[in-house]
């Protein structure tokens, strides 16, 4: 018998580890699991989005005042939609999305008019850009995902693959 450690590296966010143990036979094939993950992980950032962070800093008042001239309506940190639609959507500009056999990769590559990826600068912030955008992610993996993916891999392994855990 062997035992499987699956390995979430998400930047910004704890490393998320999965042990399972007890195995028969250990997959070297995810493919079937990695892409419902990635649909919850697609819904996740939507509702994200959906309620600004939570917690995500409000826009000073100069930006705001800028923004709703010219993106009337939008919510932080969307102005085109273009960022929100390569975190909550499969295809499309900027979207990162590779599925292999035992890797998963998602995420969105962006980039602003100064080539600094957009999703990484809200994610952290930063202070090296112009207007200092301040810490807004909007890849937060919350406790109900961490949840639900290790039901998800669970569930997988014990249908598919003799899992007695």
């Amino acid at each position: 018998m062997g035992t499987l450690h699956i390995t979430f590296d998400i930047p910004g966010e704890r490393a998320l580890s999965s042990y399972f143990e007890h195995m028969y036979h250990v997959p070297d094939d995810f493919r079937d699991v990695w892409e419902p993950m990635a649909e919850d992980f697609w819904q996740q950032n939507e509702q994200t989005f959906a309620s600004e962070g939570p917690g995500w800093r409000p826009l000073s008042s100069k930006y705001k005042a800028w923004k709703e001239r010219h993106y009337p309506g939008m919510p932080i940190l969307v102005r085109t939609g273009a960022l929100k639609a390569s975190l909550t959507e499969p295809y499309g500009e900027g979207v990162i999305y590779e599925v292999y056999p035992q890797e998963l990769t998602l995420g969105s590559d962006l980039k602003t008019k100064n080539g600094y990826t957009l999703a990484t600068l809200h994610q952290f912030g930063s202070v090296k850009v112009a207007d200092h955008p301040p810490k807004r992610p909007p890849v937060q993996i919350t406790g109900e995902l961490q949840t639900r993916w290790n039901q998800r891999l669970a569930t997988w392994l014990r249908e598919e693959f003799a899992y007695e855990g």
